[in-house]
């Protein structure tokens, strides 16, 4: 793993800080929220403590919670006039629920009715699905027709009957059902418009809330059926009773404005969840000031991602379905969270209790916000300044460990460099002047390259230094080996000086090798550049290969281009390049075989080829080829075995191409019958 990397893995370790802050935070804040749900709960108790107190405020939430009030409908109040049109288009406006009502008979098709208040007047609007409408004809009874009877209650507990039919689409008609009475005597109270629906059919009525004021049951009967297909009653002939619609009580509203508070909206519940009075809003404090959303998402951040549930309202359809209302009716204390526009409202049901038991609930709301807005602010800046020291921390951390690894990656460049594929030492190693443990490393490397160029400078000396002390001792042992030729030896003492003088042949032909060697890196050190035309040198030399090496056919190809073989080189050294790669060749090539010398253009770079027949190279040996000292020659593969090889000339050859800025390569050729030697020199193509 790179060092960057494991800087930057390191300082994730920083985080701890701000991971402390964020489980102190959800510390602080379920504190926080639990604080609340106790005083919301001490607010609900004192409220049905109130109410419990007082026989006049437990009359009315008694009589909601009736028994028989189960199936009671539920008056929505309306802040604005309704149009009495059969359509419920006014309604949905409110975004009022329906109440759905299933088909006595085991259809399983519903009926939907929506309930109001408006002006002491009571709106019913009843969406009914059915076959073919049966409107009732005159001269029949109502019985013959769809219809709907309302079995309703007033306010001194009179129990009234009134059965509604149409003739035909539009105004309905209301008849007031009574043994004593004939069934045709019309309630002009009672205005309703009845209209086919694709469905079955729609009634809009309107009544006074007097005359359902304690009681308000329907039933709808299918044409000559006494049975109704929907109801909200048990038997529309035979009941004495109805039950009593749900609505907002004002009497307990007034109860609820005593513990009015900015920010807690408190709600009573009839045992049968409906919502008969309420005061107050879940807004927040006017005065919070709301972080900013940078601070905001930190905050979030630091308390998890807690889902709550969306908090139900009950104003769609009048009746509660939070779990803690339902708990607290049954007499038990419950408290639960819920989320409303990304906020959190925190909610506490207690039940309302009497001698008879319980009679409704207390339920308080309030936003978390509104309690703890200023505290959390605090507990943002603190994450968001925390996290920000975090990954400052870290940043700076991957700034150092980026600077460092340049560091290091520039030394190990540096390193690489220092010593070329063909063994020269660099003379420009760059040490660092930083006192730190990399310059201290780098300033080691610059000085144990020093000493290594020092003793390859001195390996370089060598050979001209021994060269210079062999060759004396050499001249006499060879002169001395001449005058004893003259000598009357024995036989065996002339084998001894025959192998003598053929050693001393050898190291001759050794010391005049590493003099060559020797004289190519001086020439090299101080040559001097020319434009040399390559195509014309190669057809010269030509000739004179064609001359030289009789028992081998010397060929030349040179591929035209419009640019031409012109380049900057030595000639001198150019040529002593080709005649070591066609001394090579002529040597390896068998008799009366072929060598190929080529010249092309490629690009920006001239590609000098010298092809010969004969034995393959290994293929171990491509990339030391042109290393001193290296030599494939035995007595079976060279033309003179009697000629001892140091090595050294394709050595030379690579001296020659790296003055020359170019680069040498060797393979077999790829059918197999020989060797091919490249050259690549560089030649910009002038524009």
């Amino acid at each position: 793993m790179r060092l960057r990397k494991q800087l930057f893995f390191v300082s994730l370790f920083t985080l701890a800080l701000p991971w402390v802050g964020c489980q102190y935070v959800q510390e602080m804040e379920q504190t926080l929220l639990d604080g609340q749900a106790e005083a919301l709960r001490s607010t609900a108790l004192a409220v049905a403590a109130t109410i419990e107190a007082d026989d006049s405020l437990t009359q009315p939430l008694t009589q909601f919670s009736a028994p028989g009030n189960r199936h009671g409908l539920y008056l929505h109040p309306f802040d604005s006039p309704l149009i009495l049109d059969g359509y419920s288009g006014d309604w949905q406006s409110y975004g009022y629920q329906p109440r759905s009502f299933k088909n006595l008979k085991g259809g399983e098709q519903s009926a939907r009715v929506l309930s109001g208040l408006r002006d002491k007047q009571i709106w019913l609007h009843f969406k009914v699905p059915s076959g073919p409408v049966a409107y009732f004809n005159p001269g029949q009874s109502s019985s013959a027709a769809h219809r709907i009877n309302l079995t309703v209650i007033d306010a001194a507990g009179a129990l009234h009957r009134r059965t509604i039919v149409a003739s035909s689409q539009g105004r309905s008609q209301n008849f007031i059902a009574s043994n004593t009475t004939p069934d045709r005597l019309i309630d002009h109270s009672i205005s309703g418009i009845w209209r086919e629906s694709s469905e079955g059919f729609t009634v809009e009525l309107r009544l006074p809330l007097a005359l359902a004021a304690s009681g308000l049951g329907f039933a709808i009967h299918a044409p000559n059926d006494a049975k109704p297909t929907y109801a909200n009653i048990a038997n529309s002939s035979t009941n004495t009773t109805a039950p009593r619609p749900s609505l907002q009580s004002e009497e307990l509203a007034k109860t609820l404005s005593i513990f009015r508070r900015q920010g807690i909206r408190l709600s009573l519940a009839s045992t049968h969840r409906a919502r008969v009075a309420f005061d107050g809003q879940l807004a927040g404090l006017k005065d919070e000031q709301e972080p900013p959303w940078v601070l905001n998402m930190m905050f979030n951040l630091a308390l998890g991602d807690t889902r709550y549930p969306a908090l139900p309202s009950p104003s769609r359809d009048g009746y509660f379905s939070q779990k803690e209302v339902l708990e607290s009716l049954a007499d038990r204390l419950q408290s639960a969270r819920y989320s409303m526009n990304s906020q959190t409202i925190s909610s506490v049901s207690v039940p309302i209790k009497t001698e008879q038991g319980v009679i409704g609930a207390v339920l308080a709301e309030q936003n978390a916000r509104s309690l703890s807005g200023f505290t959390n602010q605090a507990f943002s800046r603190l994450l968001f300044y925390s996290i920000i020291v975090s990954f400052g921390s870290a940043l700076i951390l991957v700034l150092y460990a980026s600077w460092l690894s340049v560091r290091i990656r520039s030394l190990s460049k540096s390193a690489s460099g220092a010593i070329s594929d063909t063994g020269k030492v660099s003379e420009h190693f760059l040490s660092s002047s930083i006192n730190d443990e990399v310059g201290d490393l780098s300033r080691s490397f610059a000085q144990l390259l020093s000493r290594l160029k020092e003793y390859t400078d001195y390996l370089k000396t060598l050979s001209s230094k021994l060269s210079h002390e062999l060759r004396t001792p050499l001249a006499i042992v060879s002169s001395s080996l001449d005058n004893l030729e003259h000598e009357n030896l024995p036989a065996q003492a002339e084998v001894y000086a025959q192998r003598a003088k053929e050693g001393t042949a050898r190291l001759s032909n050794i010391l005049n090798a590493m003099n060559a060697a020797s004289r190519v890196e001086q020439a090299i050190s101080g040559a001097s550049l020319k434009h040399v035309p390559l195509d014309s040198m190669l057809t010269e030399l030509h000739t004179a290969y064609a001359d030289v090496y009789r028992d081998t056919r010397i060929e030349l190809s040179i591929q035209s281009h419009e640019s031409g073989f012109g380049l900057l080189a030595s000639p001198e050294l150019l040529v002593q390049m080709l005649d070591k790669l066609v001394d090579n060749a002529a040597d390896f090539c068998p008799a009366h075989g072929a060598i190929e010398i080529g010249l092309k253009r490629q690009e920006s770079e001239l590609l000098v080829t010298v092809k010969n027949d004969g034995p393959l190279l290994p293929e171990t040996m491509h990339n030391q080829l042109f290393d001193s000292m290296v030599s494939l020659r035995d007595s079976t593969a060279s033309k003179a075995p009697d000629t001892h090889h140091l090595g050294l000339g394709l050595y030379i050859v690579r001296l020659i191409v790296d003055f020359h800025q170019g680069r040498a390569n060797a393979y077999n050729l790829a059918d197999s019958r020989g060797v091919i030697f490249e050259i690549h020199l560089p030649s910009p193509v002038s524009a």
